[in-house]
């Protein structure tokens, strides 16, 4: 009885052993087996050939005291394969790897040996008739150029390699020795290069940052004046730090001297209370960054950037706008050119409008629509035309200040803060009745 392979399979390669297969193939086979393995040990090598139903197994493998010294082969496994009549042959120039029946060949990198099932090895495996002729064939060439190893040869290398045993052990702990300061030293070299390229990225992006702040400050500087401008409270003195929450799971957060409320202030002689865990908009006037901070009584944390207002809607160019979406531009390199956007739905057309928040109003920067019908051109037109009434009732939303459920919604107040060196001045500013922070560096 022989295995055979699939009728449209006759070649298989892969990237692993295939010694377990050849292992069937060995016990099915009828006819002569050919193994080529320079190095054998262990079970392994004795159970390929345990279930062998002809003593007609040759085993080609090399005999040298290097190999059995360090343990890379094994005599008692020879001695083993002796034991059962299996014809062991030297040929101390063996590499090859090579199970061979009549029926099929694997052709690989794996010795018979445990690590055979463990390493990455490579195998080929063959059933075209064809290709395990020629692979039989040549290795009945190297059979006859190899020579029997005996019993007696064995006795006389386990007495021969003894003093050679412990010296190899010493040289292996030594070349492991070798190989963990290589390692070492490749590490810290790895980490000295990332720590250098890190640096440099680092550098990069604060130049990066500081050009772009330079550029957002000089147009956002009308607005910051009249920002400014406006009705104000006393101002609050913030410093970013690093503290730990009810859990103990540190955050950084923008945090107020002790004994200060940031629930409550006084403007224009009036007490004005704001409502703790809700989310009220924060202007940096000099960059033009805007976000909503989680308000706490100590501190601000986790700053909004985003919003999906429920059923929210707007009039402006003779129509009702949808409001879908709210996004506040994090991008430092684009903070010059927009700082906020609105998703809007009008007539079942969607529109990016792009905006510049200013203390009195909301400033046109770009619409850009999908649609592509004269209609959908004409209301993204109409967008950019700042009509007072549309721009209002957007700006009136985005102050607004709404609940939030969970402080983890937002930037950190480190990335919020990016580029801008603390401490701050938080203030609360007045437009038209409604109420925004402006965070100032001191």
């Amino acid at each position: 009885m022989s295995i055979e392979a699939p009728p449209e399979v006759k070649l298989r390669a892969v990237l692993t052993s295939l010694v377990e297969e050849a292992k069937s193939t060995i016990s099915e086979s009828d006819g002569a087996i050919v193994i080529a393995s320079p190095y054998l040990t262990g079970e392994l090598a004795e159970s390929i050939i345990a279930d062998a139903t002809t003593a007609n197994v040759t085993v080609l493998t090399t005999f040298r005291a290097e190999n059995f010294a360090s343990g890379a082969s094994s005599l008692t496994t020879l001695e083993a394969l002796l034991s059962r009549g299996i014809s062991l042959r030297r040929l101390d120039d063996l590499h090859a790897k090579v199970i061979a029946s009549p029926d099929a060949c694997f052709v690989g990198s794996h010795n018979l040996t445990l690590g055979a099932l463990s390493n990455k090895e490579a195998t080929l495996a063959a059933w075209d008739s064809t290709t395990v002729s020629a692979i039989s064939a040549a290795l009945a060439s190297w059979i006859a150029l190899s020579s029997p190893i005996t019993l007696q040869m064995i006795r006389e290398m386990e007495e021969g390699i003894v003093p050679l045993v412990a010296r190899y052990g010493e040289l292996r702990a030594a070349a492991a020795d070798v190989d963990l300061a290589i390692q070492a030293a490749e590490i810290d070299r790895q980490r000295r290069a990332r720590i250098r390229r890190e640096r440099e990225q680092r550098e990069h992006r604060q130049k990066i940052i500081a050009k772009a702040i330079q550029k957002a400050r000089e147009v956002h500087a009308n607005s910051s004046r009249a920002i400014q401008s406006l009705p104000s409270s006393t101002r609050v003195w913030l410093s970013l730090q690093r503290v730990e929450n009810a859990s103990g799971i540190p955050h950084w957060t923008l945090l107020a001297p002790t004994g200060q409320n940031l629930t409550t202030w006084w403007m224009d002689e009036d007490l004005v209370r704001l409502t703790k865990r809700h989310r009220y908009l924060l202007i940096m006037p000099e960059t033009g960054r805007l976000g909503w901070p989680a308000l706490n009584k100590t501190r601000l944390t986790m700053f909004g950037t985003g919003l999906s207002p429920q059923n929210t809607s707007v009039t402006g160019l003779r129509q009702s706008w949808s409001i879908k979406e709210i996004t506040l531009n994090q991008n430092i390199e684009t903070l010059s050119s927009w700082n906020v956007a609105f998703d809007l739905e009008c007539k079942g057309r969607r529109f990016d409008l792009k905006m510049l928040f200013d203390a009195r109003d909301l400033k046109a920067v770009s619409a850009a629509t999908k649609a592509t019908d004269s209609f959908a051109d004409q209301l993204a037109s109409g967008l950019t035309s700042n009509d007072r009434w549309l721009n209002r009732g957007l700006r009136d939303i985005l102050i607004d200040p709404f609940r939030y459920k969970s402080n983890s919604i937002g930037v950190s107040a480190p990335q919020f803060c990016e580029g801008i060196s603390g401490p701050f001045w938080l203030s609360l500013k007045k437009a038209s009745y409604r109420k925004f922070f402006c965070l100032e560096t001191a």
